[in-house]
């Protein structure tokens, strides 16, 4: 039973999602630009570079 899921961000087939069916699926760009957000949203609210 395999679907093709599409990526939350943009039309591209989804090639990284979770295994729960609920969480987001994401191509690899679109999930390496999220990670990257978080990484620097995490530094910054930690305030460990100034």
């Amino acid at each position: 039973m395999s679907e093709e899921r599409v990526c939350v961000k943009c039309p591209n087939p989804a090639t990284l999602c979770s295994t729960d069916a609920r969480k987001a699926a994401y191509c690899k760009s679109c999930f390496m630009q999220m990670v990257k957000h978080k990484f620097s949203s995490a530094i910054g609210k930690r305030r460990l570079y100034k």
